[in-house]
């Protein structure tokens, strides 16, 4: 009897960690990923892995805007976060331009990781399209997945760093 106690609780540990190895090679199996997004994974997410990207992805809302609509504006309290998809904004503070930020580039980051308001307006160039991940999204990310939201936020640094270097250039 104290023998099938013991059997029974082996088997129970062995298919506990046969699920946690399957779900784990699953997780590492390479995804495809569509063309037109394939660039944005490897400049901006190629830290995380194809599956982490994918469902990072599928929590966005892909929005557009077209020539000289402010999809940003200095003072506001940003509810989420934004990554150009596709056009070019102009970044400008009162009339004094700041930048143009290209494809792949985040929207509004500094207000995001700050909490305060936008230091400056965000301005479409042409017609654009980005992608929104609501505060709300982002939250449940933070909460759940500790180490895919620091993956993420490493991801908001090195956006910040590259536009930090662009605008000594």
């Amino acid at each position: 009897e104290g023998n099938l106690n013991a059997s029974v609780w082996m088997i129970i540990f062995v298919i506990i960690n046969l699920i946690q190895i399957i779900r784990i090679i699953n997780e590492r199996r390479k995804r495809f990923i569509e063309p037109k997004i394939f660039d944005i994974y490897e400049s901006v997410f190629s830290s995380l892995t194809t599956y982490e990207f994918l469902s990072f992805w599928k929590l966005g809302i892909i929005k557009s805007a077209s020539k000289d609509y402010k999809i940003i504006q200095n003072g506001e309290k940003l509810h989420s976060m934004l990554l150009l998809l596709n056009g070019k904004v102009k970044v400008q503070n009162g009339n004094v331009h700041i930048a143009y930020l290209p494809r792949g580039s985040f929207m509004g980051e500094m207000s995001f990781v700050s909490k305060k308001g936008a230091s400056a307006d965000v301005i479409a160039d042409d017609d654009v399209s980005y992608i929104e991940w609501t505060n709300l999204e982002l939250l449940k990310i933070r909460n759940s997945n500790k180490i895919f939201w620091t993956k993420i936020q490493n991801i908001l640094l090195n956006d910040l760093i590259k536009k930090l270097k662009r605008s000594n250039n």
